[in-house]
């Protein structure tokens, strides 16, 4: 009968001890680069979610600033300030609360209870 061969106790016990120090090591940073790479994906369609708003609104309203001093003025700032946030909510577009995704919930959740979305549609 010829001698079994494989590996030892020792020998896969190291092993797995190697890899464990080696993922304990690196996914702290993938995790990172992951988070990075979200976030900057996020911001980059808001920006230009954003230009594309004001793109919209210049061409069909004129300039931010035509518009701001085609408001009447009350002497009350925030009067002209909510006038001109009626005109650029016709532009925007939100979506419904039942599909705002869950990092959103806490800003969804009051706006939805105060009805606040519904201003956007």
């Amino acid at each position: 009968m010829g001698k079994v061969r494989g590996f030892t106790l020792a020998e896969t016990l190291i092993t797995l001890g190697v890899i464990g120090v080696v993922s304990a090591l690196t996914i702290p940073s993938l995790m990172h680069a992951y988070k990075k790479h979200l976030i900057e994906t996020r911001l980059k369609y808001t920006v230009a979610a954003l230009s594309n708003l004001a793109r919209q609104v210049q061409d069909e309203e004129g300039s931010f600033q035509t518009i701001y001093q085609g408001i009447p003025d009350t002497g009350n700032l925030n009067d002209r300030s909510v006038a001109f946030h009626k005109i650029l909510l016709k532009y925007i577009k939100a979506a419904p609360c039942s599909s705002i995704k869950s990092y959103d919930a806490r800003i969804s959740q009051r706006q939805c209870m105060t009805g606040a979305s519904k201003n956007f549609s």
